[in-house]
C-alpha cells in the first residue's frame, strides 16, 4: 500500500505544475519562428492541430481516468494483485476504442477539411496533416491511458518527466523540419513522432513500476466481462465532464462572436486567456489528490476530511497572491501588454473572471473528491443540468450589459458549480460536511479581499496593499501548518495525508 505523506503530497503537485507549466515557457520563443518560417495562416491551421491533438486524448472514453480510479482503490485496499489485471484490461479497451476512432478520423479528413475556405494546395496539406492526426490518435489515447496508470501508482516524477519534454516537443518539434519543409503535414508529422516517442516512454515506466512481486498475478475475475463494463460506466460518466467542462469554458466566446462582434471576442478572449491560465494551479494540486482521494477510499480510514482540507488551502494559498496581483493592476497590466482600447474594454472582465476562477479553483477539490470515491456520474449529471442554464443566462445577458455581462454570468456559473459541488460531496460523503461549510466560509473573505484595492487609485499604494496582503496570507498559511503539526503530535507523520502541514 502507497502511503499518504504530506511532503509527498506537495512534490507531487509541484511536480505536476513544473511538468505543464515549463511547456508554456517553450511556446513563447518557438510562436514567433513559427510564424516567420511558417507563414501566419499555416501557423493559424496549425493552433487548430495542436488543439486537436489535444482533444483526442478525451477518445479513451474516460477509461484513462477510471484507470487512475481503479488502480488507486486496489493500492489503497492491499488488492495489488488485481494491479496488472484491470491495466491490461484497460489498455485492451482503449487501444480497440483508439484504432476505430484513428480510423474513422483518417478517412473522414476530406470532409472535415472541404467546409474550410482554403486555396487548393493549402487545402490538400491540411487533409494530410488531419490524416496525420488519425495515426496519431492511438499513440495519444495510449500514452493518456498508460499516464493514468502511473498517477494511479503515485509515480509522478516519471509522469513529468516523459510529460515535460513531449510538451516542449510540441512546440520545438515543428521548429525542427522548417529548414527543410513548412509543409503543414510534415509539421504535424514531427508530433506524431514526439506522440509515439513518449507512448514509447509511458509504456516502459508502466512495464517497469508494474514488475515488482506485489503485483503478481491477480483474480482472473478482475478481467470479466462485469470489469470491463464498470471500467466503461465510470470512463463514460467521466467523458461527459471532460467534453461539457470545456464546452461552458469556451462557449462564451461562441456566444460573443454571434451576438456582438468579432472585436468584442478579442477584446474578452485575451483577458480570458490570461486568467485561464491560473488555473494551472489547481489542476496541477487535484491531479496528485485525485488518486490520494480513491486509495483512501479503498483503504476505508478517515483521511478524506484532511485531505479535502488540505487541497482547499493549499489551492487558495497559491492562486490567491497572483489573482489579487491582477485584480489590483488589470487596466495597468492591459495597458502595457496589448493596449490602452484592450484595458477599456477588458479590465472589468478581468476582474469578473478572476472571481469566477478563484471559485472554480476550490471547485476543482470537491469535483475529483466525488470522481475519486468512484461517482463521477454525480459531476456529470450536475454539469449537464448546468448547461442550459448558463447558455440561457448568456444570451439574456450579452445584449445588455456586452462583454462585461459575459464575464458576470461566467464568474455565477463558476459560483454555482462550486455550490452544488460542495452539497453533493457533503450529502454523499457526510464527514466532509464540515470541511464543505469551511471552504465556503474560506472562499467568502478571500473574493471580498479582490476587490480592496480598488479603493486606492495610486498604484503605489496599490502595489503596497497587495504586498501587505500577500505576506498576510503567507503567514496565514504557517498558522495553518503549525495547527496542523499539533494534530499529528508534533510529527510529520508519513500517513498524513495533509498538503501544507
Amino acid at each position: 500500500m502507497i502511503r499518504l505523506g504530506g511532503r509527498r503530497l506537495a512534490r507531487h503537485a509541484a511536480l505536476n505544475l513544473l511538468g505543464q507549466g515549463i511547456p508554456l515557457l517553450a511556446a513563447l520563443p518557438a510562436i514567433p519562428l513559427l510564424i516567420d518560417g511558417a507563414g501566419a495562416e499555416r501557423f493559424g491551421l496549425l493552433t487548430i492541430v495542436w488543439v486537436l491533438i489535444g482533444y483526442v486524448s478525451l477518445f479513451d472514453f474516460g477509461v484513462g481516468r477510471a484507470l487512475t480510479h481503479a488502480v488507486a482503490e486496489r493500492m489503497g485496499r492491499g488488492a495489488e494483485g488485481e494491479v496488472r489485471a484491470v491495466v491490461r484490461m484497460g489498455v485492451g479497451v482503449a487501444a480497440a476504442l483508439s484504432l476505430a476512432t484513428g480510423l474513422l478520423v483518417f478517412l473522414a479528413a476530406p470532409f472535415v477539411v472541404s467546409p474550410l475556405q482554403l486555396e487548393p494546395e493549402l487545402s490538400n496539406e491540411v487533409v494530410g496533416a488531419v490524416r496525420i492526426v488519425g495515426l496519431a490518435v492511438p499513440s495519444v489515447v495510449l500514452a493518456a491511458v498508460l499516464r493514468g496508470v502511473l498517477e494511479g501508482l503515485r509515480r509522478f516524477g516519471v509522469v513529468n518527466a516523459i510529460r515535460m519534454p513531449m510538451g516542449v516537443a510540441t512546440f520545438l518539434a515543428p521548429l525542427v523540419v522548417l529548414p527543410w519543409s513548412s509543409h503543414l503535414a510534415a509539421l504535424v508529422g514531427a508530433l506524431l513522432l514526439t506522440r509515439i516517442l513518449g507512448l514509447a516512454g509511458y509504456g516502459w515506466a508502466v512495464r517497469r513500476a508494474l514488475s515488482g512481486p506485489a503485483f503478481g498475478p491477480g483474480p482472473r475475475a478482475v478481467a470479466s466481462a462485469e470489469g470491463r463494463r464498470a471500467l466503461l460506466r465510470y470512463g463514460g460518466w467521466a467523458t461527459v465532464s471532460n467534453l461539457v467542462g470545456p464546452l461552458m469554458v469556451h462557449f462564451d466566446r461562441v456566444a460573443i462572436g454571434a451576438l456582438l462582434t468579432a472585436s468584442a471576442v478579442a477584446f474578452y478572449t485575451t483577458p480570458f486567456e490570461i486568467v485561464h491560465r491560473l488555473l494551472l494551479i489547481p489542476t496541477a494540486v487535484v491531479a496528485a489528490f485525485f488518486p490520494a482521494f480513491a486509495q483512501t477510499a479503498g483503504a476505508g480510514h478517515g483521511g478524506t476530511p484532511r485531505l479535502f482540507r488540505g487541497s482547499v488551502r493549499g489551492i487558495l494559498l497559491l492562486v490567491f497572491p497572483p489573482a489579487l496581483l491582477l485584480f489590483a493592476f488589470a487596466d495597468e497590466g492591459l495597458t502595457l501588454w496589448v493596449g490602452p482600447e484592450f484595458a477599456t474594454e477588458g479590465a472589468a472582465v478581468v476582474r469578473w473572471l478572476l472571481v469566477g476562477m478563484t471559485a472554480n479553483a476550490v471547485a476543482h477539490v470537491p469535483f475529483v473528491l466525488l470522481q475519486g470515491v468512484g461517482r463521477p456520474d454525480v459531476t456529470a449529471k450536475l454539469h449537464l443540468l448546468e448547461v442550459p442554464l448558463y447558455a440561457l443566462a448568456l444570451i439574456w445577458a450579452l445584449p445588455r450589459y456586452g462583454i462585461t455581462g459575459a464575464a458576470v454570468v461566467w464568474a455565477a456559473r463558476a459560483l454555482v458549480d462550486l455550490a452544488l459541488l460542495l452539497v453533493a460531496s457533503a450529502r454523499l460523503l457526510p464527514e466532509t460536511a464540515p470541511e464543505a461549510l469551511r471552504a465556503a466560509a474560506l472562499l467568502a473573505p478571500v473574493l471580498g479581499i479582490l476587490a480592496l484595492p480598488l479603493a486606492l487609485s495610486g498604484p503605489l499604494a496599490r502595489a503596497t496593499l497587495v504586498a501587505g496582503i500577500t505576506l498576510g496570507a503567507v503567514l496565514a498559511g504557517l498558522q495553518w501548518a503549525r495547527g496542523e503539526r499539533a494534530v499529528t503530535g508534533g510529527e510529520m507523520s508519513p500517513r498524513s495525508p495533509t498538503l501544507f502541514r
